[in-house]
């Protein structure tokens, strides 16, 4: 009778046992279901597109291609010349010809000058060009050792002493 006794005892032990083994795993499900709804709900508020593709990979692009590097391009700090380029798409939405000018590299083809450049600013950032300033990603900026360009070669650019210049508008 004392085997009966203990083997009884002890099935009811683990019975227990696994139940509470099941309420705890239940717990910890629940636990990470919220954990996992608060995470959802942070990534699902806006992320600013820009700083996304200033850190995103730019050694490859979709299409396979593999760009030159940012050091043979002459171009010291990949991410200063991204930020760069997000004030000048700014200055383009902006008509800012000033600020724009003063990142020039004259002589460009055609434009000698800033009083000539503004002259030609409306012919030159027309509604096209400036489409597809707006639309260039940060991340697919193509480059080599003549410089890095925008929009399928239509503008290229250069470092020089720390700052950026615009060596050529192709239009």
């Amino acid at each position: 009778m004392t085997h009966k006794k203990l083997l009884l005892v002890s099935i009811l032990a683990i019975a227990c046992s696994c139940q509470n083994l099941g309420n705890k795993q239940a717990q910890e499900s629940a636990n990470n279901a919220t954990k996992t709804d608060s995470s959802t709900k942070s990534l699902s508020q806006p992320v600013d597109e820009n700083t996304t593709q200033i850190s995103a990979q730019d050694s490859l692009f979709d299409d396979g291609s593999i760009p030159t590097s940012w050091a043979n391009a002459g171009f010291n700090n990949s991410t200063d010349f991204k930020h760069f380029l997000i004030k000048f798409k700014d200055w383009v939405k902006t008509d800012n010809q000033d600020s724009i000018a003063a990142h020039i590299k004259f002589p460009l083809k055609n434009v000698n000058s800033v009083a000539a450049f503004k002259h030609k600013y409306v012919d030159l950032f027309d509604t096209t060009l400036k489409k597809t300033i707006e639309e260039q990603r940060l991340d697919r900026i193509f480059r080599n050792t003549d410089g890095a360009m925008i929009g399928n070669g239509v503008i290229w650019f250069s470092e020089s002493n720390n700052n950026y210049y615009i060596i050529a508008i192709n239009k």
